[in-house]
C-alpha cells in the first residue's frame, strides 16, 4: 500500500531543495540592485521608490474593468519593492505585496536607508490562503515571480482561492525562461502561450492550465515581450476536507527536511 503522505512529503522536499538553490543568487542580485540604486536600471528604481507612480497600464486596464471604486490587489513575488505602481486616477487602490523572501529584502532595505512606499510581507505563493481570507482580492498580480516558485501550479491554486469571483489573476512573465537560463538558480519553470493556451512545463512536467482548472476561470494568453497570461475566477473550487491542514503537516516536515538536507 503506498502511503501518500509521505509520497507527497518526498516530493515537496524535493520541491523545496531544488528552489533554495536560487535563494543566494536571487538575494544576491537585490543587494547589488539596493547598492547600485537600480544599476542598469535606474529610471525602474525611480518608480519603484516614487509613491505617485502610475498604476502599470495593463494592471490598471484591469482594475478599471471591475468598474469600482476601491480595488485589491495582491502583488505575489514583488521582491523588495513592487514594480506595479501606486496610483489609479478615480480609483482608490490598496496594494499588499508579498514574497517568500521578504525577511531578507527587508533587511536589505534597511541596510541600504531605503523605505518603498509598500514593503513586502513574507507569504510563498502555494500557500497563500494561510495568510490571507477566501476571496479578499480584486486583483492577483505576478510579474516573472511565479515562474521561481517550487510549485506554479498550486501558486496558481492559491492565487484563485483569495481572490474575489469575477476578479482577475494577471501573469507576465518571460516566455520560456528557465529553458533559457538553463535551469539555473530560481528557474525551474517554463511559461508559454501555445495557441492561445497558456502551459506550464520543464523537463519532467507539461500542465494546460485551462484544462486542469476546467469550469473553475476563463483564461486568455498572448506572447508580447513577455507571455501575459489573464485569469478570470468564475467560481469557487470545493475545497476537500482537512485539505488545507494535511497540506500544512506536509508543507512543515517538508520543509525541515529541505533545510537539514
Amino acid at each position: 500500500m503506498i502511503d501518500e503522505h509521505k509520497t507527497e512529503v518526498e516530493t515537496l522536499r524535493a520541491q523545496l531543495m531544488e528552489w533554495k538553490q536560487g535563494v543566494a543568487p536571487e538575494s544576491a542580485f537585490w543587494d547589488r540592485w539596493m547598492q547600485q540604486r537600480g544599476g542598469e536600471w535606474p529610471e525602474d528604481f525611480q518608480k519603484r521608490f516614487d509613491p505617485n507612480t502610475a498604476l502599470d497600464p495593463w494592471v490598471g486596464a484591469a482594475a478599471r474593468g471591475l468598474s469600482k471604486k476601491e480595488v485589491s490587489i495582491l502583488d505575489v513575488g514583488s521582491g523588495p519593492v513592487p514594480s506595479i505602481g501606486y496610483k489609479l486616477d478615480g480609483i482608490r487602490l490598496k496594494i499588499i505585496a508579498v514574497d517568500p523572501l521578504a525577511s531578507i529584502y527587508n533587511s536589505l532595505l534597511a541596510r541600504y536607508g531605503l523605505r518603498p512606499p509598500v514593503a513586502p510581507t513574507f507569504a510563498p505563493a502555494e500557500e497563500l490562503s494561510s495568510f490571507f481570507d477566501l476571496n479578499s482580492f480584486d486583483i492577483v498580480h505576478c510579474r516573472n515571480a511565479l515562474d521561481h516558485s517550487f510549485d506554479p501550479v498550486r501558486g496558481i491554486r492559491e492565487m484563485l482561492k483569495v481572490v474575489h469571483v469575477g476578479g482577475v489573476i494577471l501573469l507576465r512573465h518571460h516566455r520560456n525562461e528557465a529553458e533559457y537560463e538553463s535551469y539555473s538558480g530560481f528557474h525551474h519553470f517554463n511559461f508559454d502561450c501555445r495557441d492561445g493556451r497558456f502551459v506550464i512545463w520543464n523537463r519532467s512536467i507539461t500542465v494546460d492550465l485551462a484544462g486542469s482548472l476546467d469550469g473553475q476561470v476563463q483564461i486568455s494568453c498572448e506572447t508580447k515581450e513577455f507571455v501575459e497570461t489573464v485569469i478570470g475566477k468564475i467560481k469557487d473550487a470545493p475545497e476537500p476536507t482537512q485539505s488545507h491542514r494535511n497540506r500544512m503537516r506536509q508543507y512543515l516536515e517538508a520543509f525541515v527536511g529541505a533545510v537539514s538536507g
